[in-house]
């Protein structure tokens, strides 16, 4: 599991250069050209669009794209990989690494993406079987996250736990399929991750 959050921390390095620079660290290796251009084509409402529901919690209306989308919220870096596939609901693979310990996988599960009746995308983790459905160093004291994101670079977060509060974050990374071998790269990652091949 160590290997994996070291290949993992490169993947995600990049969006910590913002935050380096910031803080008047060296910042890690830029993002590639054009990070969110593949946000145009997940066909996400507006920035100022409202979310009506809790992530993971609205109606599932019709499936959501396939997508790696990175992103920063709270004091965490996640990957969320979204299968394509058939149905209403797609496999999305969760996995999320803490600041403070970027060479290890915090946890990593699999959820379920959709999309509601305004078009945002929600992920759904609150599927998940907490003793056996999840992997990463701190699954003992975990509980999985649901996403959702409302529009634009948005993303919105809430633990699966009884008095869950959200969390707001930022998209810095979009990839679809019609990204080729970054896309792949990145859902062969995430799969490998959570069925645990390294």
């Amino acid at each position: 599991m160590r290997l994996a959050g070291l290949i993992l921390s490169a993947a995600l390095s990049a969006s910590a250069a913002t935050t380096a620079a910031a803080e008047g660290q060296a910042p890690a290796p830029a993002a590639p050209a054009a990070p969110l251009a593949a946000l145009g084509r997940l066909g996400l409402p507006g920035q100022d669009a409202v979310l009506t529901s809790s992530p993971g919690r609205a109606k599932p209306v019709q499936s959501a794209p396939a997508a790696a989308l990175r992103f920063l919220w709270e004091d965490s870096r996640s990957l969320i990989v979204i299968e394509p596939g058939a149905g209403r609901l797609r496999t999305a693979w969760v996995i999320t690494l803490k600041a403070e310990a970027l060479h290890q996988i915090a946890v990593a599960y699999r959820g379920r993406a959709y999309r509601d009746q305004n078009g945002a995308i929600h992920v759904d983790a609150h599927v998940v079987d907490r003793k056996q459905g999840m992997v990463g160093v701190q699954t003992a004291n975990w509980y999985p996250d649901s996403f959702a994101f409302p529009g634009g670079d948005r993303v919105v977060a809430i633990d699966d736990q009884e008095f869950a509060r959200l969390n707001g974050g930022t998209v810095d990374l979009a990839l679809t399929p019609q990204d080729g071998e970054a896309f792949a790269r990145l859902a062969h990652l995430a799969r490998c991750v959570n069925e645990e091949c390294f």
